[in-house]
């Protein structure tokens, strides 16, 4: 329906493009009038999709939705040729341009980048004020098939004040058949790079939510792009996270060569291979260096450290 949508838009549109026209003879023939569309609406969607890019929030892969955005326009090409009785009208967008517009385009691009770069959690207004209260109803949950650590068993359990437990003697407010369905804890991924660092984490957090993974464990990831995203984790309506922020690795150590291609490529704006270093990653070759880096390492309040010790055992050679 929605595909429906926009190719009926796109036909409903030819007319009032080609009334942009500036004079009549622009309208008379069918090539004309398909150059119009062009000039007027296909060549600014595609120039104005370009535009958007820079001002995208990452994750960049994002910056294609604007070019998707112009879709109707191909059917109203299409349609220029066939459409009859077209006259020009006078508008005043053929006579200047207009400022006001233009400033006020250029002032939700600075909004988007400025403002709602570092995420709004617009999702938590699904949720109730006291979402973190535990429930007051009791639940009842029969033919469940539980993991016990070994194998899956017949048991009955309830949940009381949102709290999970096998036995319970008081009174129930719903029971809940499950059919037989196997029932298992929530997972939990130990080693993952995910919520960090520009990435897009609603659409992660949605996507652990789903697969029922309800906590996670970020073995290296910058402080600074990380800071914007922590306030969104680790409350009722996401995951548990936690993270180590920079490892602590050997001169040439890994991950360095991946932060080095990293800042290559430019993903990170304004990030320079030296920026990287004592950021994403922290050289420690011996003692003093510990020494001399601990104070930064503990200042980005990591809540666990992460050493690399790969090839610890040829460092003499390999140094």
């Amino acid at each position: 329906m929605g595909l429906i949508g926009l190719v009926l838009l796109g036909l409903f549109a030819t007319k009032p493009l080609l009334e942009t026209a500036i004079a009549d003879d622009e309208l008379t023939a069918a090539s004309n009038r398909r150059k119009l569309i062009l000039q007027s609406g296909v060549f600014p969607w595609l120039l104005g999709s370009i535009l958007i890019i820079p001002f995208r929030v990452p994750p960049f892969d994002r910056a294609i939705l604007p070019f998707l955005g112009g879709f109707p326009l191909i059917w109203t090409l299409l349609n220029a040729g066939r459409v009859k009785n077209v006259q020009v009208r006078e508008n005043a967008i053929n006579k200047k341009l207009a400022w006001a517009e233009v400033a006020a385009l250029v002032g939700v691009f600075l909004c988007f980048r400025l403002v709602l770069a570092a995420g709004v959690p617009l999702y938590n207004l699904f949720y109730e004020p006291n979402a973190d209260k535990p429930a007051s109803r009791v639940y009842r949950f029969v033919n469940g098939l539980c993991f016990d650590g070994a194998a899956f068993v017949p048991k009955t359990f309830y949940a009381v004040e949102g709290i999970l437990r096998f036995e319970y003697a008081g009174q129930v407010d719903t029971t809940i058949d499950l059919q037989n369905k196997f029932v298992t804890p929530p997972f939990a991924e130990a080693h993952n790079h995910h919520f960090s660092d520009t990435q897009d984490y609603r659409s992660q957090i949605n996507l652990y939510l789903t697969q029922g993974i309800f906590y996670g464990k970020n073995p290296n990831n910058t402080s600074k792009w990380t800071a914007p995203i922590r306030p969104h984790l680790n409350t009722p309506a996401s995951i548990d996270v936690v993270y180590a922020n920079g490892g602590l690795t050997a001169s040439g150590g890994h991950p360095i060569q991946i932060y080095d291609f990293i800042a290559q490529q430019g993903n990170f704006q304004g990030w320079t291979k030296a920026k990287m270093r004592s950021q994403a990653y922290f050289i420690v070759d011996n003692e003093q260096d510990l020494a001399a880096q601990w104070p930064r390492i503990k200042a980005g309040k990591p809540d666990f450290i992460k050493t690399y010790l790969e090839y610890s055992e040829e460092y003499g050679l390999r140094r």
